[in-house]
């Protein structure tokens, strides 16, 4: 369900927890319903916790994993300074690019599309500084060729397109980006996965993340200017510690248990690879914490359930004769389908599927209860009651008028399939030549503040 959109609906109240869970309830007291995902804020997780321990069936609260990713990239952007100074550089020159209706009509017209910082998605740092790279030099040539004294109408004016055209035009502050960018492009594959990844794939998800980011912290150059190897060493270890914090905060034991419900982890274990230590995790939490949430109230059936989960995890009982099994690069679809059907255990099916069921992002379940509402209920409330009688009895009529109309499809799964590895940024991609070799040669630090000479925008501003 979504608590966001009924949210929205509410001018006249306090946004406290107590108050949205009463406005909220009426949606957790069906059955058919498994999770609630609320977005990170704490009167939200407040809110999911209490109506799921109110709720008369199991109800799981979930946060928002999608939001979760980009609260990382927040936190890491803020601790590296020279990344947060110089996202703010190529957001000051692209703010200024973007007032210059003649020229960014030029660029426009070129092809050229420059986004900008959104203040809510900080996913926006990293496709900035992607678009930054990629189309600088188009832009500078570009500008040039339209004039450097057309792009103001005073001296002021002019100073400052001359001084916003040296920070296009800067090798050093295209170093600094190519420099962070991997770390950055890795957290927002990491968000777009977590957008359309079901629950028992979503600490896969996090565990492949923090493992791909430690090796690129490793690997990359982050010395900065005047740097020293125990200072780079200090800001890798304290990135370290705030992708641990999150982690920790994101992942519960709900998250955690999850996991274990993913049959891919077990069909890589049999071509002979190692148990990991987070799947050996997963397991624990779910005969701990999960399994006693459904079947608590029955100590024989509990008994019964965690020996199926047992069977499961080591292929051997029930589990042993089952030959079809999903293979470690098997579709979301196939998974589902093989724990409704497939798999002999009824009672892991009871509670697999409610988890295959859940999202772990707040914007897939908005997607999700806008699709079903559209399902349920075509016709669009802000339309006058006649309007909407009539448009019903087109509706109703429209398969006699149109025998030959096909039915509309069914709204497919998720685009998610067996993540195995997160996408990494190629950098010639964007900066078309090859990689700088050695430590770049970076320019004092008043150099590289242009920013800060302009009145009308500062490091503050968003």
């Amino acid at each position: 369900t979504c608590l966001h959109l009924a949210h929205c609906q509410t001018t006249e109240m306090d946004c406290t927890a107590e108050a949205l869970s009463d406005l909220l309830r009426p949606w957790v007291e069906i059955s058919s319903i498994a999770s609630i995902c609320g977005d990170n804020a704490k009167n939200m997780v407040a809110c999911a916790r209490r109506l799921a321990e109110q709720s008369p069936h199991p109800l799981l609260a979930l946060r928002c994993h999608e939001h979760g990713a980009q609260l990382l990239l927040k936190d890491i952007r803020e601790a590296m300074p020279y990344v947060k100074n110089a996202t703010t550089e190529i957001h000051a020159a692209i703010k200024w690019l973007r007032k210059q209706k003649k020229l960014i009509g030029k660029v426009r017209a070129a092809g050229i599309v420059i986004q900008h910082r959104r203040k809510t998605r900080h996913n926006s740092w990293t496709t900035m500084t992607c678009k930054w790279l990629q189309h600088k030099a188009a832009v500078v040539r570009i500008a040039r060729a339209h004039g450097v004294e057309r792009l103001g109408h005073t001296d002021r004016q002019r100073r400052r397109a001359a001084q916003m055209l040296q920070v296009w035009e800067q090798h050093a502050l295209e170093a600094r980006a190519r420099r962070f960018l991997p770390v950055l492009f890795l957290l927002t594959q990491l968000s777009k996965a977590c957008a359309c990844a079901r629950l028992p794939e979503v600490y896969n998800l996090w565990k492949l993340a923090e493992a791909q980011l430690r090796e690129v912290v490793q690997t990359a150059d982050f010395r900065d200017t005047n740097e020293t190897e125990a200072q780079v060493r200090a800001r890798r270890d304290e990135l370290k510690e705030i992708v641990r914090k999150r982690l920790d905060m994101l992942c519960d034991e709900t998250v955690k248990a999850a996991a274990a419900f993913d049959p891919r982890h077990l069909a890589r274990l049999a071509a002979g690879g190692e148990e990991p230590l987070w799947l050996q995790a997963a397991f624990v939490s779910a005969t701990d914490a999960l399994l006693p949430m459904y079947y608590g109230a029955d100590a024989e059936c509990l008994e019964a359930v965690c020996g199926h989960l047992q069977e499961y995890r080591e292929r051997r009982g029930m589990f042993a004769r089952l030959r079809e099994w999903p293979d470690a690069t098997a579709s979301l679809e196939n998974v589902i389908r093989w724990w409704q059907h497939r798999q002999p255990s009824a009672l892991l099916k009871k509670v697999a599927v409610k988890l295959w069921a859940s999202v772990a992002s707040q914007g897939a379940a908005e997607r999700a209860w806008a699709v079903a509402n559209r399902i349920k209920s075509p016709i669009r409330n802000r339309l006058s009651l006649e309007t909407q009688q009539e448009l019903q009895q087109v509706s109703l009529n429209m398969p006699m008028l149109l025998p030959d109309l096909k039915e509309a499809p069914n709204p497919c799964l998720s685009r998610c399939m067996a993540y195995t590895s997160l996408p990494t940024v190629n950098l010639a991609k964007f900066t078309r030549r090859d990689g700088v070799q050695g430590q770049d040669i970076w320019p004092e630090d008043d150099a590289m503040s242009l920013i800060s000479s302009s009145s009308s925008s500062s490091t503050d501003a968003d």
